[in-house]
């Protein structure tokens, strides 16, 4: 029987490698890295990331000037192998695989990787990598790594190290995108052996320090030396290993940036908390603890069977290690990928709409700070509905580090190899569900305090935004909305229309009609004093609150003949598309919108034109 904590893989798939680093990724809220291998050779890409950590850079794409802003992938800690009698260095693609293990324990947060390999000399050698990135210190990382020589003896070379070189590139279609994030400001080791990793991001500069030690275990060492290459550095020790015998490399990896709080300076903190770490085993008592408290804060029933369970808490593990207890203390917000990669470039959606009720129940003080987050860049969104030609707050589909759109405006389809346009940034409804989680956040708490100074403020301009978006049409006598991007994504512009958006996208309309119900109702509820103070704030008109009532009575909503709600204004209109036809052509079709551009560059036969925002 499948146990329900585990997740295992028995077979090494070069092929598969990058989606199970994906799932396997190990995070605390505050850093988190990829369950990717140490070694060269494995076909897969290893990314660390730091939450909240973004930069901007400038490329040239389809001939336009372009700035995108990305979550950085940060100074990589996995480097290790290791070479034999002064050969080659261990590579996973140079051996015969003869066995192979990954196990993600998710209970307690460790990878675990066993592998039994014979190398291009013969030589039979069995490899143990357990992995943590601690829940118990958010800056903490560990590894261990044992090597076991089954049929041979001889002189090893060992070796990990910090790779500053890396760069932003986990996703093919940002190939065209400028990747190179760090700058290197320094690669030192100090005479205790701790590696150091001095960097900055390129345009937010935000400094970024990485410290290392290690301690090899099992096997003499005279003496470690650092060995610098590029913007690399090595840890490296030389050693004799007999057949039957085994050492084990214990590395031990820091991580503080500039932006951190209770620090004097971040690479005498990196320092200083790796010297002080201790190595995996030491590391590992906390960690368990760590997280037999979180899950034991948020124990659930589920009577299907053991692979369903797993299912459910593995997307727990990794809701959990995106947004944890460490994150009450950050300025993030939910990305759409988690920190488990670069997809969506590490950007904040509407994703919050699923996880703040859970994070309300089972961690209040996250949920709330995923709604500060919101709090701190409502001058952006003010600025942006302003700059619309609209009043209060009109939150980005994408956000990122301070607020402003970062919707792409044209889009790789990797079918086609074309740029196409991308409407994305007209998905208004993402202000509606940070309304949506203000409302269902203070209800759910009672959290008056959060209510009266930030959560009215939101929930008023959001209201106020959307009132303004509608517009009244004196042949329905109804007020609409028209060119938005409803949550679909895949009806961007009516056929044959030079006007990109829909109308009346019936989810826009709906939850606009709530959210003016329920601007109306907090500002009846809120005592006087604070609601004169938050009137007088805003400047927000006493006739506001009846045109929220006249629109919320009055906002269209179409229907199917049949009398069931329709999509959008016109959904009924658009052919339907020969679904057996394309099934049998194309097998998968979950990215429609990329084939039917790779057809011809159109999709006005069904109206299904998508310029998803990944």
């Amino acid at each position: 029987m499948a146990d329900p904590w585990r997740l295992s893989y028995d077979r090494f798939r070069p092929d598969e490698e990058r989606l199970r680093e994906a799932l396997c990724t190990l995070g605390n809220g505050y850093l988190a890295t990829r369950g990717a291998a140490p070694e060269p050779g494995s076909g897969g890409y290893r990314g660390s990331y730091l939450a909240g950590c973004y930069d901007r850079l400038t490329s040239t794409v389809a001939g336009s000037r372009t700035a995108d802003e990305s979550m950085v992938n940060v100074t990589d800690w996995l480097p290790w192998s290791y070479s034999v009698d002064g050969g080659g260095w261990f590579d996973l693609s140079e051996v015969t695989i003869l066995s192979y293990r990954q196990e993600l324990d998710l209970r307690c947060g460790v990878l675990t990787r066993q592998l039994r390999y014979r190398d291009t000399a013969g030589r039979t050698s069995t490899v143990v990598q357990r992995r943590l990135v601690d829940m118990a210190d958010p800056h903490r990382a560990a590894s261990s790594v044992t090597l076991h020589a089954e049929d041979w003896s001889g002189a090893v070379r060992l070796r990990s190290g910090l790779d500053a070189s890396v760069t932003n590139s986990g996703v093919d279609r940002y190939a065209e995108l400028a990747g190179r994030h760090l700058r290197v400001l320094s690669l030192a080791a100090d005479e205790d052996g701790v590696l150091v990793a001095d960097t900055a991001t390129v345009q937010s500069q935000v400094r970024v320090v990485t410290a290392a030690t290690h301690e090899l275990l099992g096997a003499p060492v005279d003496r470690w030396r650092a060995v610098r290459d590029g913007d690399r550095i090595w840890w490296q020790v030389d050693t004799d290993l007999a057949a039957g015998g085994e050492l084990t490399v214990d590395k031990t990896v820091t991580y503080f940036t500039s932006r951190d709080r209770a620090i004097c300076e971040p690479r005498e903190a990196a320092t200083g908390a790796a010297r002080r770490a201790g190595g995996f085993d030491a590391m590992l008592p906390g960690h368990v603890l760590a997280w037999r408290q979180l899950w034991d804060g948020i124990r659930t029933t589920f009577g299907g069977p053991p692979e369903r369970l797993r299912a459910v808490r593995l997307h727990t593990f990794h809701l959990l290690q995106t947004l944890s207890p460490h994150t009450a203390d950050l300025d993030v917000g939910v990305p759409a990928r988690g920190l488990s990669g670069e997809a969506y470039r590490g950007h904040v959606f509407w994703d919050e709409l699923f996880v703040v009720p859970t994070l309300t129940a089972w961690l209040p003080e996250v949920a709330r700070a995923v709604l500060q987050y919101r709090y701190r860049r409502l001058p952006a969104a003010r600025t942006a509905a302003a700059g619309a030609g609209h009043v209060g707050a009109m939150f980005p589909w994408q956000s990122g580090s301070d607020g402003r759109e970062q919707s792409p405006t044209t889009h790789l389809n990797p079918r086609s190899g074309r740029w196409v346009d991308d409407h994305s940034h007209l998905a208004h409804h993402v202000g509606l569900a940070v309304a949506f989680n203000v409302w269902q956040y203070h209800r759910a708490t009672g959290d008056r305090e959060f209510l009266y100074r930030q959560g009215a403020e939101i929930l008023v301009e959001v209201a106020r935004f959307f009132a303004s978006l509608a517009r009244y049409d004196r042949s329905q006598d109804r007020y609409v909305i028209r060119g938005v991007v409803g949550p679909d994504e895949f009806h961007t512009r009516y056929p044959g229309s030079d006007r990109p958006g829909i109308d009346n996208n019936t989810y826009t309309n709906v939850m606009t009609a709530w959210v003016l119900r329920r601007a109306g109702d907090l500002l009846a509820e809120l005592p006087e004093a604070p609601r004169i103070e938050l009137s007088e704030r805003l400047g927000l008109g006493t006739h506001e609150p009846s045109r929220w009532e006249q629109v919320m009575r009055r906002l269209a909503v179409p229907m199917l003949d049949n009398g069931l709600l329709a999509q959008f204004e016109g959904y009924q209109d658009l052919a339907e598309l020969d679904w057996a036809d394309y099934r049998t052509r194309y097998g998968n079709i979950q990215r429609l919108d990329r084939i039917l551009e790779a057809e011809g560059g159109t999709s006005t036969a069904t109206g299904r034109r998508s310029r998803p925002t990944c």
